[in-house]
């Protein structure tokens, strides 16, 4: 069985932490601070993180194919050194994780992920203080993955916006969510997580859950992956709520009275945070505006007919092209792909 993560590994892998540790700014400055005193057992975590981190040489050049190749041969390599020597347990988890980070932070560097660190990420990416608020936020086509003063990881799925005051986890832990993301909560009885999004309030104490209101015009999902979770709608003087248990999922459509809930699939409703893009029983216009928000692309049709798509499929990890073709095989149409513009024709 796999051993969980230490925190030492999560903070090597934190694309946050290490553009702060790279390049800080006096907003991650602040964050970090915050962090480190909600959680000074981790002093020393952060503390090796930070040393391993800054015994590279980072550098603006952009890596050739030939250096990524090698990059790519020594993760290979330190992976299967880990999977033949089985020395102490102990020892042997030190030297995974030290030759795993090696590759995760030389991937970083060389910009193998365009959402990870680079000194010329868009700043909407960024961590920004406005008038004591804290406020990360996703273009199409990027995700994010962060964590809060209290220790709790937001995955942000793209074109969505997470706030949260100077004040969290001192006096509440609430955020505000606009879009869509996935929350891996810390425990803490005394201090439950509220999610504000899409005139819902979802509370939980440690739990994790995806929250999609990217259409909450019209309606706002709920998925519970473990624990508890009682999401609130209030309206006036009339509150509707509904308990989650693991495995459920509450809908709240707009002009409806009442909470509907329903099991539901990981991969359908969770999946995306892993690089799983999945459709079920869609119709053209959900494939054509999934396809946009993952890809970052703009879409235009002259396809005659789309009203009986009802299309089924699941993608992991796979490029814009070879989803296209993958549709364009089923349904029976052409395509046409020029940088962020795709083209659909009979």
């Amino acid at each position: 069985m796999a051993q969980p993560k230490t925190e030492l590994e999560n903070l090597i892998c934190d694309e946050e932490f290490i553009r702060w540790v790279t390049n800080p700014t006096l907003d991650s400055e602040k964050y970090w601070k915050a962090w480190m005193e909600a959680h000074p057992e981790y002093t020393d975590d952060v503390l090796k993180a930070k040393e391993l981190i800054l015994s590279f040489h980072f550098h603006e050049k952009k890596a050739s194919k030939s250096i990524k190749q090698e990059v790519l041969e020594n993760i290979i390599r330190n992976v299967n050194r880990s999977e033949v020597k089985k020395p102490n347990k102990t020892r042997g988890r030190l030297l995974l994780i030290t030759s795993l980070a090696a590759s995760v932070i030389l991937l970083a560097v060389f910009v193998l992920r365009k959402d990870l660190l680079h000194d010329k990420t868009d700043p909407s990416q960024q961590t920004i203080a406005n008038n004591e608020k804290f406020i990360k936020t996703t273009p199409t086509g990027v995700k994010l993955q962060t964590i809060l003063p209290d220790g709790s990881r937001v995955w942000l799925n793209s074109e969505s916006k997470l706030t949260y005051d100077s004040k969290y986890n001192l006096s509440d832990r609430s955020v505000y969510l606009e879009g869509e993301a996935f929350f891996e909560v810390k425990e803490n009885k005394e201090k439950p997580f509220v999610v504000h999004s899409g005139g819902l309030q979802i509370t939980a104490l440690g739990t994790s859950f995806n929250v999609n209101s990217i259409n909450s015009d019209q309606s706002s999902v709920v998925a519970l992956v473990t624990g508890k979770v009682e999401v609130v709608k209030k309206s006036g003087d009339i509150k509707e709520s509904v308990v989650l248990e693991p495995g459920q999922k509450a809908i709240h459509h707009v002009h409806a009275p009442s909470f509907l809930t329903s099991e539901f699939s990981i991969d359908m409703e969770v999946g995306w945070k892993s690089g799983i893009l999945s459709f079920e029983s869609a119709g053209y216009q959900e494939v054509k505006k999934k396809l946009e928000r993952w890809y970052g692309v703009k879409i235009q049709s002259d396809l005659s007919n789309t009203n009986n798509w009802n299309y089924t499929g699941k993608f992991e990890d796979q490029s814009l092209e070879i989803v296209l073709k993958r549709l364009a095989y089923i349904k029976k149409f052409r395509y046409k792909l020029e940088d962020k513009n795709v083209y659909l024709y009979n």
